[in-house]
């Protein structure tokens, strides 16, 4: 707590004391920064994520990518936002969001439309006009990306009737496919 790092952060360390927030080492005050720390550092910022993390800005080396890696294992929702194709800061998002290892967030109401519930992970509004299947469907990519195949399994449902229900939910806005996996719009 002694070395703020990077140095640059002092004022947001100083903000999230001031505002009533915490600041957490595992180490003790007088240590100092080294690179080697830093996983251990990504996986504290995992363990106090309730539900998920998002991903603002990533390199392709970038230490959030760790993050968003360890977060996955432990069965925790990622969401990437999408940046410009030419930035070197957006080429980890969005191969988070192109591989289906995080859900695209473009808005605050993209994570906010997540709830805890009984511990479950659910969607605040369901729509209410969805037949048996795409209820299932639905209810599957809540959860997270599928590719059609698994979500023919999981659901039970012949592959072909579940291409056509996908198609129809997209029709209705309500997924959408990149990468090969299917998300909830």
């Amino acid at each position: 707590m002694d070395h703020i790092y990077p140095p640059e952060n002092k004022k947001l360390y100083d903000q999230i004391i001031k505002g009533g927030g915490s600041v957490v080492s595992e180490y003790e005050d007088s240590a100092k920064p080294s690179i080697w720390k830093f996983p251990q550092r990504n996986k504290i910022v995992v363990d106090f994520a309730s539900i998920g993390i998002l991903v603002v800005e990533a390199g392709i080396k970038s230490g959030s990518l760790v993050t968003a890696g360890l977060a996955k294992k432990a069965g925790k929702k990622v969401w990437a936002v999408p940046g410009p194709i030419n930035s070197r800061v957006s080429v980890g998002c969005n191969e988070l969001i192109k591989s289906g290892d995080a859900i695209m967030a473009i808005s605050v109401a993209d994570i906010a439309k997540l709830q805890i519930t009984n511990d479950k992970l659910q969607i605040k509004n369901t729509p209410d006009n969805l037949n048996q299947q795409e209820l299932e469907i639905y209810k599957l990519l809540q959860l997270e990306p599928l590719e059609i195949d698994e979500i023919a399994r999981k659901t039970g449902m012949r592959i072909e009737d579940t291409g056509t229900t996908l198609s129809i939910m997209g029709i209705k806005g309500l997924v959408t496919e990149s990468g090969g996996k299917y998300f909830l719009v």
